[in-house]
């Protein structure tokens, strides 16, 4: 089984009852979360109710970090070289995903996460 296909079979059993995928890509990922620094690349899955950042420890398991919408206050694009990049940031933690491949799989994650977003950090929902 490759790599890619063990951490996507493993994203289920995260999931909440009900609770569905949008949208899933492909990164390099880095977490501060109140002065823990990790990096790990795996997938950034968004839901309809959360960001999931997922990756394969060195011994198989799965290690996963969630943001709820309402919990990012920012969110931002950007378009490189090197693939696709966005940052967020929630009270506790600020996180940036790189090396997104880019085309149409990232536009759609990015007009995602921009739609869940903004309506939360202003308040609306």
């Amino acid at each position: 089984m490759t790599r890619g296909k063990k951490l996507f079979e493993g994203v289920g059993q995260h999931l909440e009852d009900g609770e569905t995928i949008q949208h899933v890509v492909d990164g390099t990922y880095d977490v501060d979360t109140m002065g823990r620094d990790a990096a790990r690349h795996g997938l950034v899955v968004a839901t309809d109710r959360r960001l999931l950042l997922f990756a394969l420890t060195a011994y198989g398991k799965h290690e996963v970090e969630s943001f709820r919408y309402p919990s990012i206050t920012s969110f931002e694009e950007s378009r490189g070289m090197m693939g696709g990049s966005v940052s967020f940031a929630t009270a506790d933690a600020r996180a940036t995903i790189r090396l997104i491949p880019p085309g149409s799989a990232f536009v759609r994650f990015c007009r995602w996460m921009r739609s869940q977003v903004e309506p939360a950090a202003s308040g609306v929902r």
